[in-house]
């Protein structure tokens, strides 16, 4: 079984995907190698010289590299990506029916209101870095990002906080925030307690968050 050298704030999620394709992360933590490691690191993010087992690249992945010296091109179809915010209330239950304005930055607006589930949906382009919310007197400023792609820690962080999860920083880090916010999803969604990063939560995350 191939081993891992860990840099200082990895996390087992990142590293089981870039180095192995692995989703799941059970077969890492329940093998008797590693049982001392995440005894000691049980929020899964690593310290600089933590060795780890890796099992081998799972069949059907595929590595390319690209030659340094040559010029690759790539022609992909590129759509206006959607703004998705879901507005709740104190009780953290979704506002149906809301009226809303989004401000872009060249002055043009959009206004609708939130769907049944309490959610905003906008086409928004690709040079925006800024929008204007407004709901009634309330207006707030929302920085325009892309999302992390692919499975990653980073990219269940920003999508929990987008849905309302609060799962702290976008940093990758599995912190305690991020634990708590992926076990509310997961009770939420019918899906098993378990805080950790699986193949369901990532798969149930994309279809909550309509991607």
């Amino acid at each position: 079984m191939p081993s891992y050298t860990a840099k200082d704030g990895e996390t087992l999620a990142d590293i089981a995907i870039r180095e192995c394709g692995l989703v799941n992360l059970a077969s890492i933590l329940s093998d008797a190698q590693n049982k001392a490691l995440f005894t000691l690191r049980p929020d899964q993010v690593l310290h600089e010289g933590d060795i780890v087992a890796l099992p081998e690249r799972e069949a059907g992945t595929k590595e390319e590299k690209l030659e340094p010296e040559m010029i690759n091109e790539f022609e992909t179809d590129r759509p206006e990506p959607n703004l998705v915010l879901q507005i709740l209330d104190r009780s953290r239950k979704p506002r149906a029916g809301v009226k809303y304005q989004l401000i872009l930055q060249d002055g043009r607006d959009i206004k609708s209101e939130t769907d049944g589930d309490g959610k905003l949906q906008a086409g928004i382009p690709y040079e925006q870095s800024t929008v204007s919310l407004a709901i009634g007197q309330v207006k707030r400023t929302l920085a325009i990002g892309q999302l992390k792609s692919g499975f990653s820690v980073e990219g269940i962080q920003a999508r929990l906080n987008n849905l309302g999860y609060e799962a702290g920083l976008v940093d990758g880090n599995m912190g305690l925030a991020t634990s708590a916010a992926i076990r509310r999803f997961q009770k939420d969604n019918g899906l098993n307690e378990t805080s950790e990063v699986t193949e369901a939560l990532w798969n149930k995350l994309r279809e909550v968050y309509g991607e």
